[in-house]
């Protein structure tokens, strides 16, 4: 399982093809008693454009799904994903619902205190790999793009030159089927790599040796 959270700071888990289960530890981090609920979504994509679709029931299995927690406890939420073992990349929402353990106040206890609890909510990415995963690209320097054509995610980042860091690089997720065109991949002597499983993979010759 590995972590990570985008740049517009989306947290995104990853299951990997050899992994179906999996735990999110929720910590109460307040002074008093909260109520936790989770939820779960299927989507079309992990971006913030991800719409909901159906979920076929059983797909992705969570518990508990709803708990308490006084102030400092931990619960572990166990998912565990019962889909189809094919091609198919997947993407869901995790939404975890914190509220406070005494939903209603009398008029008079909210006027006194001058506050009011509220409700929050922490969404991160859940991200399901094929079980038949299938890792490939397709590079066109001339054109200055590449195509994610295999059925799984990858980081592509391109580098102005073999030094620039790789925060000040361009960067791009690629999901399956999408194309990423910029100017620096035609450019000879830039570096380009791709982020896949928590590896970096040298793609094309520049700056890389031989």
């Amino acid at each position: 399982m590995a972590n990570f959270c985008h740049r517009y700071r989306v947290c995104t888990t990853i299951m990997e093809p050899s992994i179906d289960f999996l735990t999110k530890t929720v910590t109460n981090n307040n002074e008093t008693t909260k109520i936790y609920e989770v939820q779960v979504k299927k989507i079309t994509n992990p971006t913030v454009n991800g719409l909901p679709i159906d979920m076929p029931a059983g797909e992705l299995l969570y518990s508990p799904k709803r708990f308490v927690l006084r102030a400092g406890q931990q619960q572990n939420v166990k998912i565990f994903y019962k889909g189809e073992p094919d091609h198919q990349e997947r993407y869901y929402w995790l939404t975890f619902i914190e509220s406070p353990a005494a939903q209603l106040a009398t008029k008079e206890n909210t006027a006194a205190t001058g506050t009011q609890e509220m409700k929050l909510a922490l969404q991160s990415i859940l991200v399901v790999r094929p079980r038949q995963v299938h890792f490939q690209y397709q590079l066109n320097q001339t054109v200055g793009n590449i195509i994610n054509t295999g059925n799984t995610y990858f980081e592509f980042m391109v580098k102005q030159g073999c030094e620039q860091s790789d925060i000040e690089a361009d960067s791009k997720y690629l999901l399956p089927g999408e194309t990423y065109r910029n100017t620096k991949i035609s450019q000879s002597g830039n570096q380009k790599l791709i982020v896949y499983q928590s590896r970096f993979i040298a793609v094309g010759k520049d700056c890389w040796p031989d």
